[in-house]
């Protein structure tokens, strides 16, 4: 694996603590004729990693950081209400999750 371009640590909520995880998305790499990103979500009770693909190392960079808060939503734990950035003292939900991923949802104007 490649080295991590960007990180988040993020938190989340179990039997009454907060445990650590982090969001890192991976350098660009030359795959054939495309580039990857590898994606990496780590906290309690989840874990998920998976290649973004993209036609140059920038495209994969920005599909990669446009499908973490998707990834994030998606989550159990994020619908549970059970997660935080790291240093935070507010839940994420899904106006704080979009200014923190400098995210924005699919249909509604910029």
């Amino acid at each position: 694996m490649t080295e991590v371009c960007v990180e988040r640590r993020i938190e989340c909520l179990v039997e009454g603590k907060w445990r650590s995880g982090r969001i890192a998305v991976m350098q660009p790499e030359l795959d054939g004729e495309d580039w990857r990103c590898e994606l990496d979500l780590d906290w309690p009770g989840y874990k998920k990693s998976y290649p973004v693909m993209g036609v140059d190392a920038y495209q994969a960079l920005e599909l990669a950081l446009r499908v973490v808060p998707v990834e994030i939503m998606a989550s159990e734990s994020f619908c549970r209400g059970q997660l935080r950035l790291y240093a935070e003292q507010d839940l994420l939900n899904e106006e704080r999750l979009y200014k923190a991923f400098h995210a924005q949802p699919y249909g509604k104007p910029s």
